[in-house]
């Protein structure tokens, strides 16, 4: 599944990066979002034991040149990425409330934790790139499907 993209954005566009000296962000969000799709660096893993939390987990693999990443001894298939831009995976995770409606996003990265602390909690919005990607993920899986049994 690739998620087409208007002339305006380019995927192989620097990934967002932080300058230090300048306590920035660089490049956007959205576009490395859109990378973690196209590369499919996102797995569920609430079925393979991996998570045994409330709700249901996803792990989102780094951007980086190697076909594979293992998370504790379960190895996760990838497409590389142009560039060895991190080696951390993140784990998204996913409640739902007693009508089974979605009700929290959270994930493990330093972005996450910085908003958090900062008091920038948005519960219903977008805290980082990984739980941006999972949302365009379920978007495109959503519409894909659709797609394969004719509705669209």
């Amino acid at each position: 599944m690739v998620l087409k993209l208007d002339q305006q954005f380019n995927i192989s566009e620097e990934v967002i990066r932080y300058s230090a000296e300048q306590r920035k962000l660089y490049g956007s969000l959205y576009l490395k979002a859109l990378k973690f799709v196209n590369f499919k660096c996102i797995h569920y893993i609430s079925d393979k034991h991996l998570y045994k939390g409330e709700g249901k987990a996803y792990i989102i693999l780094p951007l980086n040149l190697n076909e594979v990443h293992n998370y504790k001894e379960h190895i996760f298939a990838k497409i590389p990425f142009n560039t060895n831009y991190n080696f951390t995976a993140y784990i998204v995770t996913v409640t739902y409330n007693k009508d089974y409606k979605m009700n929290f996003l959270h994930c493990n990265c330093q972005g996450w934790k910085d908003k958090d602390n900062k008091g920038e909690f948005e519960p219903e919005g977008v805290m980082c790139s990984h739980s941006l990607a999972l949302k365009l993920y379920w978007k495109a899986k959503y519409f894909e499907n659709k797609l394969l049994k004719g509705l669209i």
